[in-house]
């Protein structure tokens, strides 16, 4: 699965994505695809435009899992990804019926829970890469 989330085939991408965040409902798989590093490989996603939109919805849907989260909040290369995203305009496609916006309202809905200076961070570096 964690290899079907990085192949370059989108369709096999997308439901190797959706399928990985419908397992992600119980807590003993979420367990061991953390133990996987598998929200790793989506924050690394997040650097390319034809995999950023996915990951990032990937990422804000993982935000509402308690164990997740932690782990979400120790990568700190996040919010500098999501300011590139930002600056690159990666927010203005649509994943299904879920539209970028929306899902940078997760990211802006969570970010204190994350780190108070998550969004700090984010906007700085925005600011410094424009």
């Amino acid at each position: 699965m964690k290899s079907a989330v990085k192949k370059r085939s989108v369709r096999e991408r997308t439901a190797a994505t959706m399928t990985l965040l419908r397992l992600c409902e119980t807590a003993t798989i979420r367990t061991y695809l953390l133990e996987m590093n598998l929200l790793n490989v989506f924050v690394e996603q997040l650097q390319r435009k034809d995999t950023a939109l996915l990951a990032a919805y990937a990422v804000a849907s993982c935000l509402k899992y308690d164990d997740m989260k932690e782990t979400i909040k120790n990568n700190e290369d996040l919010p500098k990804y999501i300011a590139g995203m930002l600056r690159l305009d990666y927010f203005d496609d649509a994943v299904g019926q879920v539209e970028g916006f929306q899902i940078f309202g997760d990211f802006m809905q969570h970010g204190n829970e994350l780190s108070p200076s998550f969004w700090t961070i984010s906007f700085r570096k925005l600011i410094c890469l424009s």
